[in-house]
């Protein structure tokens, strides 16, 4: 199921790169991640968020002077720190370190305002590759919200930076009736090339 989801949103993405006329980008960023759960469970572990990285190839495709659409491709590591409750204060129990590998597709808009200046927002269509004991499948539709800054120099070439925050899973493709989310907030740096 996983392999015919990549399959179609690559070749939904494969296609809005095909069309004339916009801008590639490509990004790092990094931040907070956090997994959250909308049920509060009384005498389960915690978790806490260690590290998080993203890498962003995306292209915007101009619908208007002041609006574009944009999609692409986000790479995502997040590393989380388990905790166990403690049953018996004489056992010991070591927290447990596991990584969450996501690929996610924006679909969104973006609308450009004073010259140098956007917000965007959007939904992530997340896919996750791990198989972890701890972290929840990550695999669903989630959503993101940004602003940011870009200046363009007269060759097509531009440089931005772009506070967001994303949402992943908050729709799921995995039945889980506590499921966690990941919730990342951070910064993104990156050029881009219009032509």
């Amino acid at each position: 199921m996983k392999k015919i989801i990549l399959v179609v949103l690559i070749f939904i993405g494969l296609n809005l790169f095909s069309q004339e006329k916009g801008e590639i980008y490509l990004s790092f960023g990094t931040g907070e991640s956090d997994l959250i759960q909308f049920t509060s469970l009384v005498g389960a572990g915690s978790s806490t968020g260690q590290e998080f990285y993203s890498f962003s190839l995306g292209y915007l495709k101009p619908i208007n002077r002041w609006l574009d659409l944009q999609s692409g491709l986000d790479f995502g590591y997040h590393k989380f720190k388990f905790t166990a409750s403690i049953v018996d204060p004489n056992i010991l129990v070591a927290p447990k370190i596991e990584e969450a590998y996501l690929v996610s597709i924006p679909v969104a808009i973006r609308v450009n305002f004073l010259k140098y200046f956007f917000i965007s927002t959007g939904v992530l269509l997340d896919l996750d590759f791990n198989e972890a004991q701890c972290t929840d499948n990550q695999t669903g539709i989630g959503a993101m919200a940004g602003f940011g800054a870009q200046y363009r120099f007269k060759q097509g070439i531009g440089v931005f930076v772009n506070p967001i925050l994303s949402f992943h899973s908050l729709v799921p493709f995995s039945i889980n009736k506590y499921h966690e989310r990941i919730f990342e907030s951070g910064i993104r740096a990156g050029v881009s090339y219009r032509f």
